[in-house]
């Protein structure tokens, strides 16, 4: 199943990787506005590009920084069954928590910090399903989020899929500031992508 699930993701044509980019961005402005409404800040969410990469290479994308990466892991079910992940190193997932609580010089408090990356993700996964279920009409519930650090193979297998991911780059930006960047990660699962892929075609013809 991981041969024919890899074999499924990377014949992702350029058009369907874009149909991908354009629905990311739609999510990423429901994000944005309900993360400015929970902080009341406002607040940017970009998605600019969509790659498809090997769980290997995930988790050395994961493991290749000097400090150990933050993820927050979710787990999609129903029609669109996959594992949903939000990474950012360490130093850029303690600088969104800071611009999102107010923290200051001083930082936010770690169980506070923790607790708004666990929020992000769970946002940032609700939007992006929720605009996933505009296009297709599924009902996609998902889990509630697990934080991991990711400092060894074996975290790194605790968010990861076997197969291959669609790489979303994304960038957060609080009240204007400099942005800090880190990568959505979705592991779809079994028959999703054939699934996905047909209603992706579906939604390019009506638009």
């Amino acid at each position: 199943m991981p041969e024919r699930l890899a074999s499924q993701i990377a014949g992702l044509s350029l058009l369907e990787l874009d149909a991908l980019r354009e629905l990311a961005n739609v999510g990423a402005g429901h994000a944005a506005t309900a993360l400015s409404r929970m902080t009341a800040r406002r607040v940017a969410v970009t998605v600019p590009t969509v790659a498809v990469a090997s769980a290997a290479a995930v988790a050395e994308l994961l493991l290749a920084g000097p400090e150990p990466a933050v993820a927050v892991a979710l787990t999609a079910q129903g029609s669109f069954a996959a594992r949903f992940v939000v990474a950012l190193t360490d130093r850029h997932a303690r600088g969104l928590a800071d611009l999102l609580l107010g923290g200051g010089d001083a930082g936010a408090p770690p169980h506070l910090a923790e607790s708004a990356l666990q929020e992000t993700g769970n946002v940032l996964a609700g939007a992006f399903l929720a605009a996933m279920s505009s296009i297709t009409g599924w009902c996609i519930p998902f889990s509630p989020p697990l934080l991991v650090r990711v400092a060894d193979s074996a975290g790194a297998a605790l968010v990861t899929e076997p197969g291959c991911a669609l790489c979303l780059e994304t960038s957060f930006s609080v009240d204007g500031g400099p942005p800090v960047r880190g990568h959505l990660l979705l592991f779809p699962r079994h028959d999703t992508v054939t699934g996905l892929r047909a209603r992706i075609a579906e939604w390019r013809l009506g638009n």
